[in-house]
């Protein structure tokens, strides 16, 4: 009898510890709720202003130019990098 009841005690404990777990569980998860909509209140001044205020714009301008100054450095080589591409299995390549 003694073993049925310290059983029972067992169990109720595990209850008591999952029913706890439970509720911290839903705190947190309410917790995580509100942090979401005060980061997308956040999101959506920045968005409304166009910068995030750790942004530096001078120097995204001028990486946003470099870009583009690259890109179109490789775009202007593109047609003779396809000729060589075509080329390249001639027996006589190198003299080409």
């Amino acid at each position: 009898m003694l073993n049925a009841r310290h059983r029972q005690a067992k169990a109720g404990h595990r209850l008591r510890g999952t029913a706890a777990r439970a509720a911290a569980s839903a705190r947190q998860t309410t917790s995580h709720a509100g942090s979401a909509q005060r980061h997308a209140s956040t999101s959506i001044s920045y968005a409304s202003s166009g910068s995030h205020p750790l942004t530096r714009q001078a120097e995204n301008s001028a990486l946003r130019e470099y870009e583009t100054r690259v890109k179109e450095t490789f775009d202007a080589i593109v047609p003779t990098l396809k000729q060589i591409s075509a080329l390249q299995h001639q027996t006589n390549f190198e003299s080409q």
